[in-house]
C-alpha cells in the first residue's frame, strides 16, 4: 500500500522524449523518481470511438458511381457533356452539359441506400452558393465553351445498393 501523501510533497510528471532514429519514447533520466521503472512503451493502438462505424468510408466511390449514373441518365436525355469534375480555383464542379441552348451545372449528390438521410440532405445553402460561385468561374476561365446565353443549375440524387448497383435517380431541372 503506498504512503499517504503529505503536504508539500510535490510529485513531477514524468517527461518524455523520442530516441533518435527509432521512433519510440524514453523517460527523462530521473523523472520516474526512485525506484520505479524509467522505460515508457509505445502505446497500442485504440478501438474506434462507440457509435463510429468502422467500416471504411466509401464516400468518393459513391461518389464517383452517382456522377457516372448521373453522366448516362444526361446523355440519354440528349445533353452533352462539356465537363466532369471540372476544377476551377474554388473547387471543382460534378457535371456541365448543354442542351443546344442552356448550359446547365449539375450537382450530384450520391448515397447507399440505407434507409438513411435522402441525397439531398447535404443540398444546403452554401452548397449552392458554392455552386453558383463555381459556375462563374468556369464561364470566365472556359473559353472553348458553347455560347449559350442560359444558365441552369440542376441537381441529381443517386441511391445505389451495397454493391454499387442503381436503386433510384431523380434529376430535378432549375434545382436551384
Amino acid at each position: 500500500m503506498p504512503e499517504p501523501r503529505r503536504h508539500g510533497d510535490v510529485r513531477r510528471p514524468v517527461r518524455s522524449r523520442v530516441r533518435p532514429g527509432t521512433g519510440t519514447a524514453r523517460s527523462a533520466p530521473g523523472s520516474a523518481g526512485p525506484g520505479r521503472p524509467s522505460v515508457v512503451g509505445v502505446s497500442a493502438p485504440q478501438p474506434s470511438p462507440p457509435g463510429r462505424d468502422p467500416r471504411p468510408d466509401h464516400r468518393p466511390g459513391v461518389g464517383r458511381l452517382g456522377e457516372r449514373f448521373a453522366r448516362e441518365h444526361l446523355e440519354r436525355l440528349g445533353y452533352v457533356v462539356l465537363a466532369e469534375r471540372a476544377r476551377t480555383r474554388w473547387g471543382e464542379i460534378d457535371l456541365v452539359v448543354h442542351d443546344g441552348r442552356t448550359i446547365v451545372f449539375c450537382e450530384v449528390k450520391a448515397r447507399i441506400a440505407r434507409g438513411g438521410a435522402a441525397p439531398w440532405a447535404s443540398l444546403h445553402d452554401r452548397k449552392r452558393r458554392q455552386v453558383r460561385r463555381l459556375a462563374a468561374a468556369w464561364l470566365s476561365e472556359t473559353t472553348d465553351r458553347p455560347t449559350g446565353r442560359d444558365v441552369r443549375f440542376d441537381a441529381v440524387g443517386v441511391l445505389v445498393d451495397e454493391a454499387g448497383r442503381l436503386v433510384r435517380l431523380d434529376h430535378i431541372e432549375a434545382a436551384f
